[in-house]
């Protein structure tokens, strides 16, 4: 069964959405019941088994972009960007709100830009920042690539291939 982009599309979020409610719910101490994490892991197999013609992230990017991750106030910056969503803040807001000295959020909006995380406009005097979501997709995407490729069983392997082709 072939799908269309739009449907493609719909499957990724749907996806997305399972993979966020899994975080979420792991983040909050909930206990997740094992069928609900092997019907997700399935799910989002399913999603890495159709080619959706995109490049994979290299193993050296990743490993890059999760380093920079790695400093404690990149991370609160980049925390603090996903929650302004794609519209993203003026970088004197980063400033106040997380307060961290203007230059040395300067380095760390370098070191963020550096590896694709952080996207930059200007608006007059204003310098705007915001996530570049697709970046942290590919991350996310990267760390989850072959999710419970271990523990899916042989019927389960052929139930996506069939739903894929």
């Amino acid at each position: 069964m072939k799908l269309s982009q739009s449907e493609k599309r719909a499957f990724l979020i749907f996806n997305g959405m399972f993979l966020i409610l899994f975080v979420i719910s792991a983040l909050a101490g909930n206990s997740i019941s094992k069928s609900f994490k092997s019907k997700l892991c399935l799910k989002y197999a399913a999603k890495n088994c159709n080619d959706l013609n995109k490049e994979k992230m290299k193993l050296e990017d990743a490993a890059e972009t999760l380093a920079q991750l790695g400093n404690p106030t990149r991370l609160e910056v980049v925390r603090y960007l996903v929650k302004a969503g794609p519209s993203g803040v003026p970088v004197g807001s980063i400033q106040r709100q997380l307060k961290i000295p203007a230059s040395t959020l300067t380095h760390h909006l370098k070191h963020l830009k550096g590896v694709g995380l952080l996207m930059q406009k200007r608006e007059k005097t204003n310098l705007w920042c915001s996530i570049n979501f697709d970046r942290l997709h590919e991350v996310s995407d990267f760390l989850l690539e072959e999710c419970c490729s271990f523990s899916l069983r042989e019927s389960d392997k052929v139930k996506i291939e069939r739903y894929v082709a």
